[in-house]
């Protein structure tokens, strides 16, 4: 562990010197366009997006000096809304994205961060799933008490608590029972040699369960994937 953090740390030194440049070259730019240009949506985006590449590399230099994690009090609603641009921006147009959010969901005691990465991973996994045809990608967000149907299916969760219920489907290929079994196995992966690293999904659980969530996973061949995602809203005098 110690000799990964050292090299995750000198990684992200590296990332960081080359998003600088972006990061600068970009206000730069803006800052000549006039307000009315149609690059400045565009490079809005890149803005963002090497903002949210920034924070992630915060996070991995947080990683490699051994600090935890900092969470805050986050309107879940909010930090979904924000993300779904560059979940458009990363994704093909061929694919339909669709979003159904409750903007009432709550408040989850939560890393911005890594929330972000979970919704980016599982958006790239769709749109990998969808193998270059047109589909859809739906996110949902909603509010719901952990009740006993609940439990059987997520038994990790609290009986009668409030959880914020994220839901991230596509019509893609879809998985069947193997792999849906390893799933969030460390370095499993379906795609080519060179296309991935097999890290996204286990990353994702390890995120969701240093939230005191909870993740589902279900599937068909040829009809698609359905990931639901559950984060306790932040109730006063509760833990």
């Amino acid at each position: 562990m110690d000799s990964l953090g050292a090299l995750a740390g000198g990684i992200a030194h590296d990332i960081n010197n080359l998003l600088m440049p972006v990061l600068g070259m970009t206000e730069s730019v803006l800052d000549r366009l006039p307000p009315e240009s149609p690059l400045r949506e565009r490079l809005d985006l890149v803005m963002d997006a090497s903002q949210r590449i920034k924070g992630l590399v915060e996070r991995i230099l947080t990683f490699s000096r051994k600090q935890g994690v900092q969470y805050e009090p986050l309107d879940i609603a909010e930090v979904v809304r924000d993300t779904i641009p560059l979940v458009r921006a990363m994704t093909p147009a061929s694919m339909t994205l669709r979003a159904h959010l409750d903007p009432a969901t709550g408040i989850v005691a939560a890393d911005i961060t890594q929330l972000h990465a979970v919704l980016m991973n599982l958006a790239s996994n769709a749109a990998h799933a969808l193998e270059g045809r047109p589909g859809h990608l739906d996110i949902a967000l909603d509010r719901v008490v952990a009740d006993a149907d609940l439990l059987r299916a997520a038994p990790s969760l609290i009986d009668g608590r409030s959880y914020a219920h994220l839901r991230v489907a596509d019509d893609g290929c879809g998985m069947d029972e193997r792999t849906l079994e390893r799933i969030f196995d460390p370095f499993f992966t379906t795609r080519e040699v060179g296309e991935g690293t097999g890290l996204g999904m286990a990353i994702i659980h390890g995120i969701i369960a240093k939230h005191e969530g909870a993740i589902r996973v279900h599937s068909t061949p040829g009809q698609g994937t359905v990931f639901d995602i559950y984060l306790p809203i932040n109730v006063p005098g509760r833990r």
